[in-house]
């Protein structure tokens, strides 16, 4: 197959049509650059995190998605093995397993991972260029910066990638790949998605709610800088003349403007009197607003307010749930996004693979909690004691490796008896317990 740019024009003599260029914003909404607010601030990648509440929502989903590291398991469906069951120990024979523990040659996993969930949450659209040996298999993951990465399409219906390098390290890592860069040796992880091609930037769709947030912190930290909002007033009732007035309030403007100058002791002069203002009910609404915003943007990232600070409306036993309710959609929405992408762009299912991301660093609970976990799993047969000990770190005893099976539990096939009825006295004690705790015969007429 024919790659890149000069494949495409020889099929479609070079007609590329660069996705969403058919008119509907919604395609391209924010994808590049800034989107502008009703606010006049333009939003983009920089300027969204600037809003500490977008800061803090993208920050926690991506170190949260981070931890939970991504382990490639082999299905089976073949002799002891039940249909969908597969193996304990993750697969270290398959390309796809050493791009997983270490995707490039810069960056760890936890890295790549978070600078993906990162363009993810504010674009709506993370990209990887695959780069593969001479057999086809992947080596390495390229991240990129989404603003720089463009959906073109040929008229025969192929896809192509545009990525503008920025950068001598992106310049060389790329040297080899075409311009136009083939759908399948991209790996892209997106949002809501207009078209089914590329998905819509949360940040755009959402730019009047961060914009506002940023329109009210700025307008604050304006009037915290230059004393435009006074805490008081001076008054007297003498006559000032224009060159007094303005030079007292030169003087005070000075001496008491400004965050350098808080608290620092004023000389009245001319009768002068200091009389302290309070908030008024607009202050109050204004800070309700503010604190409105927080929510509202909690809400675009589906990151629990607790989690970022804003416990107004936290209970002990609401944030519990709403905590079980983020691992559940929030997180549980993001690796389910990674590990699809990962069989459909690597084709894992032909071959009975599957990645999935351990999340046991995330559902660790405090140590009473955890404990009693631990004690119901082994004491009910689902976990060996040394699988215990190897979760919380210690090392592997002696004779703990088999499980706990409970007396109530035991199946008649383990007890001798024959279900089938061929042996109507199997399964049946040897023999009986007196009252007396003394060994009697089976047969009473003996």
């Amino acid at each position: 197959m024919a790659r890149g740019l000069f494949g495409a024009m020889a099929r479609g003599a070079g007609a590329l049509t660069r996705s969403g260029d058919g008119g509907d914003d919604q395609y391209w909404n924010g994808g590049w650059w800034s989107t502008p607010s009703a606010t006049g601030i333009q939003i983009n990648q920089q300027t969204a995190l600037q809003a500490t509440t977008v800061m803090a929502c993208v920050r926690i989903l991506s170190e949260d998605v981070s931890k939970m590291t991504p382990k490639l398991y082999r299905r089976y469906d073949k002799g002891i093995h039940k249909k969908g069951a597969r193996e304990l120990i993750g697969v270290k024979d398959h390309p796809l397993a050493a791009v997983l523990h270490r995707p490039n040659d810069w960056q760890t996993w936890p890295e790549f991972c978070r600078m993906m969930v990162v363009a993810f949450a504010l674009r709506g659209n993370a990209y990887a260029v695959i780069l593969r040996n001479r057999r086809g298999d992947p080596v390495t993951l390229v991240p990129l910066n989404p603003d720089r990465v463009a959906l073109w399409q040929a008229p025969n219906g192929e896809l192509f990638w545009w990525v503008t390098r920025s950068g001598l390290h992106e310049l060389y890592v790329l040297r080899n790949e075409p311009l136009m860069i083939p759908y399948e040796d991209m790996f892209h992880l997106k949002d809501l998605s207009a078209d089914g091609l590329v998905g819509t930037s949360p940040i755009a769709l959402a730019r009047e709610a961060i914009g506002l947030s940023l329109g009210q912190e700025q307008q604050y930290a304006r009037l915290m800088g230059n004393g435009a909002r006074p805490a008081g007033v001076l008054s007297t009732d003498q006559k000032l003349t224009e060159p007094v007035a303005a030079r007292l309030r030169a003087d005070w403007e000075r001496l008491n403007s400004g965050l350098v100058n808080a608290g620092r002791t004023a000389i009245l002069e001319q009768g002068l009197k200091w009389t302290q203002l309070t908030i008024d009910s607009v202050d109050l609404q204004f800070l309700q607003m503010r604190q409105f915003q927080v929510i509202e943007i909690c809400r675009i990232f589906r990151v629990p307010p607790h989690m970022v600070g804003d416990l107004s409306k936290g209970t002990f036993n609401n944030i519990v749930q709403q905590a079980q309710e983020y691992r559940n959609n929030a997180l549980g929405s993001h690796t389910d996004i990674w590990e699809k992408r990962f069989d459909f762009t690597f084709g894992l299912h032909a071959g009975d693979y599957e990645v999935d991301f351990d999340e046991s660093a995330m559902l660790k609970a405090d140590i009473t909690a955890r404990y009693n976990a631990y004690r119901i799993g082994v004491l009910t047969g689902w976990d060996t004691r040394n699988e215990v000990r190897v979760l919380e770190g210690k090392d592997p005893l002696p004779g703990l490796d088999e499980p706990i099976v409970p007396a109530n539990e035991i199946s008649g096939s383990d007890l001798g008896s024959d279900m089938g009825g061929g042996n109507p006295g199997a399964g049946k004690p040897s023999e009986t317990i007196d009252v007396d705790n003394q060994p009697a015969s089976a047969n009473p007429g003996e």
